[in-house]
């Protein structure tokens, strides 16, 4: 009877690990697929700039377009005047784009100018940390490559 008992609890035994590990093994694989999902979710940064993009329509000036496109004659007036100073803005075209990224307080931190003719230069006027706004003309370098064929 002590054989049999014996026998009874090492079959036991022997079957409760591998019930134990039946369960164990599942619940480990589930935690590392999960743990590598949430590793692949990458959150993207907050971003508290409203963007306002846009291009000029025949017969239209930047500023009706800003305008029509919800910005404030009041807050883009200044920065037109500054982007005048590097741009002469009476030579807009149709087809010429601009950018405007203002924060939720209504403020212009920049605007953005890209004339149609001249597709490697770019006009901006931005807005420094005290307060104010400055120039910047933007221009793409290019290089020329000859090549013999």
């Amino acid at each position: 009877m002590i054989r049999r008992n014996s026998l009874v609890q090492n079959y036991l035994s022997r079957n409760f690990s591998l019930h134990l590990i039946y369960i164990i093994l599942p619940f480990l694989l589930l935690t590392a697929c999960i743990s590598r999902v949430t590793d692949q979710i990458e959150e993207e940064p907050y971003d508290p700039f409203i963007y306002v993009n846009g291009s000029l329509k025949q017969g239209e000036t930047l500023a009706q377009a800003l305008q029509s496109r919800g910005v404030g004659y009041s807050v883009f007036t200044p920065l037109l005047n500054q982007l005048n100073e590097i741009y002469n803005l009476r030579r807009c075209q149709p087809a010429d784009s601009f950018s405007v990224k203002i924060d939720t307080l209504n403020v212009i931190h920049q605007l953005t100018y890209f004339p149609i003719r001249d597709r490697i230069t770019s006009y901006a006027v931005l807005r420094n940390d005290e307060g104010g706004y400055f120039t910047r003309i933007d221009t793409l370098q290019t290089e020329k490559v000859l090549r013999k064929v």
